[in-house]
């Protein structure tokens, strides 16, 4: 993966390496797909409730450790600007909160025909759908939204 100079969208020139797929920027730099994951978060909350509801511990696992990382420690005692993840915490963040993890748990619950799975996958998804329908996408290397 080759990495580009973004300018103007921070405070400062950083490197950025480029989405890995569609639904990595798409889905919440253009209003179309804003709708698309606004409908697959609404959808996914609702599919949840069908099927274990809004009480099943899954379900909330998966809707809310995808933002685990900002209760991750900082080593240094500078605070990041807010809105901003600090750099210990992104490549964790990035990793839960794209789109292959849900996609996989939903996978595997529906194969193996394990609920809790099925459930936790629909709240994770929940959860991105949701996030990207607000405009929060992935994170830079310097810890804002790309």
């Amino acid at each position: 993966m080759s990495m580009t100079l973004v300018r103007g969208s921070a405070p400062h020139d950083v490197p950025v390496a480029p989405p890995d797929s569609p639904w990595d920027s798409w889905s919440w730099q253009h209003p179309v797909g804003r709708a698309v994951s606004g409908a697959v978060g609404i959808g996914a909350l609702a599919a949840a409730g069908v099927l274990g509801g809004p009480l099943t511990f899954s379900f909330w696992v998966g809707l809310l450790a995808p933002d685990a990382p900002f209760f991750i420690p900082r080593r240094s005692a500078e605070a990041p600007e807010p809105g901003v993840l600090h750099t210990e915490a992104i490549e964790l963040y990035n990793a839960l909160h794209n789109i292959e993890g849900p996609v996989l748990a939903l996978l595997l619950g529906a194969l193996t025909g394990n609920r809790p799975l099925l459930v936790g996958g629909l709240g994770w998804l929940a959860h991105l759908g949701l996030d990207r329908a607000l405009g929060f996408g992935l994170r830079r290397s310097d810890g804002h939204i790309h």
